[in-house]
């Protein structure tokens, strides 16, 4: 019989790098697009959301992301800004229609909430990760997750984004 064997079932792996991108420009651009929602409806989730335009930022922010995401070419299908005023909170949600998610914090003021992951679904353990400035983060899109209410009088400025995963080009 051997011993010291270990079957991994179920496992969810979010990863955390640092970008030395210019994140305060993009933060600027962000805020100069705030009210260019992705939707006019206040119930709708998207609404927090505003239009993220291509920049060579956030090419480099991409870049970084890939040098610690090594199990494919990462292809960024979609992209857009998240400011939360004071007060703003994200629901609970996932992005199931992609590989990865991920999130970039451009503007971190104390006290500005943080991102909130369900690593399994069907129980309600929660693993919590407080925002830094130039910090990303990567995770599956299947994880639900949540963004808790920002305490700041001052903005929190994200950027979000979808990839799929080429597994052909890693």
């Amino acid at each position: 019989m051997e011993k010291g064997l270990t079957h991994t079932i179920y496992t969810v792996n979010v990863l955390e790098g640092h970008t030395d991108a210019n994140v305060d420009r993009l933060a600027q651009i962000l805020l100069q697009n705030a009210s260019n929602r992705l939707s006019n409806d206040p119930s709708h989730t998207n609404f927090e959301d505003s239009f993220c335009p291509n920049h060579p930022v956030i090419d480099k922010i991409v870049d970084d992301m890939q040098e610690v995401y090594p199990h494919g070419r990462l292809s960024l299908d979609d992209k857009w800004g998240h400011i939360h005023e004071k007060n703003m909170s994200s629901n609970r949600h996932d992005h199931a229609n992609f590989d990865l998610s991920g999130v970039v914090y451009l503007q971190v003021p104390k006290g500005c909430g943080q991102i909130v992951f369900w690593p399994n679904p069907i129980h309600e353990y929660r693993y919590t990760i407080p925002p830094k400035k130039g910090l990303f983060l990567l995770f599956p899109g299947w994880v639900p997750h949540c963004v808790t209410r920002n305490l700041s009088s001052e903005p929190r400025v994200s950027i979000s984004m979808n990839f799929n995963v080429n597994l052909e080009e890693s």
